[in-house]
């Protein structure tokens, strides 16, 4: 028989196959995650040429191998919160679990896939769309104060300096990712308040000026200044609405030729209200302020005094909500008063209708109770350097005298019975005013500007929905408005992963046995380490068959079914020849 009659019948049978293997890709390229294959070729068996041992002929072409091309495939965007793709090597840790009746896990395989359109099964886990594979991941704890704790995922130097066995071994610590151990955010307490900002330093009474002219000689004129200061008595109206003020006259101008006069009756207090009146002079509700120089009297009475005095108001507060341990929100103030330029009171005050009792924690270690009675500490004090920064702090006790003490924290007592500890600091960050003047507390002139934010706390929350970053984080978003993440998915890196077999009838998943695949199995990585590339959210990863060259290889195998076919029918039209010559 003519041996090219087979030969020609083994390229129209294995080129045919790879016909098929071309018609499959192309229909599979708008599938997520698909693998495009190729076919390759050998010479089938050789025959000796008894003519010439050394010489020998073909029996013909034969299918050597499908190859499966595992390159990476298109990524395209698609908007959806659950869906990823990774943007290099690796793939995804999969699991599928078999449970019995009531609802134990008997037995379980693991899977890889590049395919990353995940749903949330139940409410609860988190499986992939095509098959209903488990995603595996490292979840994160939740600690005795319901913070959500990442897990962590070794370097790439460490997972590479493992042995199989720990690389196996971590590989079985990935759980399924169940979101019904996150689907609610405990609260927290605030535990500190950050007040920040700019404090006017002009306010309370201005100085002023006054003219009088002598009684006796209407020749004679003299300037007198009136100045502010507050000591004392006058400490007993911090953060009241009407302000007590000790005053001073002193003569600046007086005739020439003469010495400066003495006086009389040039000490005293004035009580402003809240809009600037004056309503008390020296302690009475006089109209006059009275006093004498060289023996002479002279009268200013309140519309004079108001006149020529700018008074604003002294006294400031911020508030912010903050959070107890049960995620009740309390309204958080402090007060500040202004003693005298770059010297300032300040006192918290905590939802007074619920709070029953605050206390201060000092640098000395002892713990007092703020308070106007006796042996309590009245409010702190603030002073400002030459810059406008806070410089120092002190505290001032129910005697009105300063304690060379600072205070650290706040001991909250509420009606209930319940406490909290509160840090108050004069800055956007902390307590060190290491900060950007304007994220600290400042003194300035003619601006008031305070803000607060709490720090630590946050109300119960509620799970919203979930999405992925690029390290391949599976973050929680949470109704009041924080994220944590849940888990932590590592990309799984294989040497060759083209000896991976494929998953039943489906093509995008692969089966991994981590203890039959060792020396096939390079580590887990957080993504974009270990040459895995970064995850890329929002997004899947298509099928990577390259139209162009598939059509080309269709017309390259239709070419060479037809020089196989006319080769076949060459050999029939020999053998023909033959018969017709028997004939």
């Amino acid at each position: 028989m003519i041996r090219s009659l087979y030969s020609g019948l083994s390229g129209l049978m294995n080129y045919q196959r790879a016909i098929d293997v071309t018609g499959n890709n192309l229909a599979n390229q708008g599938v997520i995650g698909f693998k495009s294959s190729r076919a390759t070729f050998r010479t089938a068996f050789e025959y000796a040429l008894q003519t010439r041992p050394s010489s020998s002929l073909g029996g013909g072409v034969s299918l050597n191998s499908i190859d499966r091309n595992m390159n990476p495939g298109t990524i395209e965007p698609t908007e959806v919160f659950t869906d990823v793709a990774i943007g290099g090597k690796g793939f995804f840790p999969m699991a599928k679990y078999i449970k019995d009746d009531d609802g134990n896990v008997i037995d379980k395989k693991y899977f890889l896939s590049r395919v990353g359109n995940f749903d949330i099964e139940g409410n609860n886990e988190l499986v992939q769309g095509e098959l209903r594979l488990n995603l595996l991941g490292l979840l994160s704890k939740v600690d005795e104060k319901g913070n959500i704790i990442p897990s962590k995922i070794p370097s790439a130097k460490e997972m590479i300096g493992m042995t199989n066995q720990e690389k196996i071994a971590f590989y079985d610590t990935m759980e399924p990712i169940d979101l019904s151990a996150y689907s609610v955010m405990r609260p927290l307490p605030s535990g500190e308040l950050n007040v920040y900002g700019m404090l006017d330093s002009t306010s309370g009474p201005s100085d002023a000026t006054f003219e009088f002219v002598s009684p006796s000689d209407e020749e004679k004129t003299y300037k007198v200044k009136l100045i502010f200061d507050k000591k004392g008595e006058d400490l007993n109206t911090l953060f009241d609405n009407e302000k007590s003020y000790s005053w001073k006259l002193d003569v600046i101008e007086w005739p020439d030729g003469e010495e400066k006069p003495e006086m009389t009756g040039e000490e005293g207090t004035l009580k402003f209200s809240r809009t600037g009146s004056v309503i008390e002079i020296n302690g009475k509700e006089g109209n006059l302020l009275e006093f004498s120089m060289n023996g002479e009297a002279y009268k200013l009475n309140k519309d004079e005094l108001e006149k020529n005095i700018k008074y604003s108001y002294p006294e400031y507060a911020i508030s912010q909500k903050t959070i107890d341990a049960k995620g009740n929100t309390f309204n958080s103030q402090v007060y500040f008063e202004k003693i005298k330029t770059g010297e300032w009171a300040f006192k918290p005050d905590f939802s007074p209708d619920s709070t029953s009792k605050i206390e201060v924690v000092c640098d000395d270690g002892q713990t007092y109770t703020l308070g106007e009675e006796d042996g309590n500490l009245k409010s702190g004090m603030l002073y400002f350097g030459s810059d406008g920064l806070v410089s120092d702090m002190k505290m001032l006790n129910s005697d009105n005298e300063v304690v060379d003490i600072s205070p650290q924290k706040y001991i909250i007592t509420f009606n209930d019975g319940s406490t909290q500890e509160l840090k108050i600091n004069f800055s956007s960050n902390d307590s060190s005013l290491t900060v950007a003047n304007n994220e600290q507390l400042s003194e300035w002139a003619s601006t008031t500007d305070l803000k607060a934010v709490q720090k630590g706390g946050r109300l119960v929350g509620t799970l919203n929905d979930i999405n992925f970053d690029n390290a391949g984080n599976v973050i929680a978003n949470y109704s009041n408005g924080e994220s944590a993440t849940i888990a932590r998915v590592p990309i799984i890196q294989i040497l060759s992963p083209e000896a991976l077999k494929v998953y039943d009838l489906y093509t995008t998943s692969f089966e991994f046995n981590p203890s039959r695949d060792i020396e096939n199995f390079n580590g887990l990585f957080e993504a974009g380490q270990g040459g895995t590339g970064l995850m890329v959210p929002k997004a899947l990863e298509y099928s990577n068959v390259n139209s162009a060259k598939e059509m080309t290889n269709l017309i390259m195998y239709q070419r060479l079914l037809q020089f196989n076919a006319r080769s076949v029918q060459t050999a029939d039209s020999i053998l023909q020849e033959a018969v017709q010559l028997k004939r």
